[in-house]
């Protein structure tokens, strides 16, 4: 299922997201971290059935607009609980801060 590339509020992001989860499957919205360009990472996770992977897509928040920068299926054994950008790298890692997965963002 597609995401809108760009959002108009945070009502419209979680809107958008909670349209792809499954019946009886989890969504993860891990909050929003501010970034040092002022803007903010919102990541969530749509957990696709029977298949221990989830879909992770990361929004950049800039006032009121939220855009798509990252959609991926990975698998859930990577335990991916945190993101940062690294210079336009997207860095995804687990709580206790062991990066598992470096991506290109798409450049804003």
């Amino acid at each position: 299922m597609s995401v809108p590339a760009s959002l108009d509020g945070r009502d419209a992001l979680i809107r958008a997201t909670s349209d792809l989860e499954f019946p009886g499957y989890g969504l993860t919205a891990f909050g929003e971290r501010a970034q040092p360009d002022g803007s903010v990472l919102s990541m969530f996770a749509v957990e696709l059935p029977q298949s221990a992977q989830s879909r992770y897509l990361l929004f950049r928040g800039r006032g009121r607009t939220y855009t798509l920068v990252d959609d991926f299926v990975e698998s859930d054994d990577k335990a991916i609980a945190r993101v940062r950008d690294e210079g336009g790298k997207l860095v995804y890692s687990t709580m206790q801060g062991a990066q598992v997965v470096e991506r290109e963002g798409r450049r804003l």
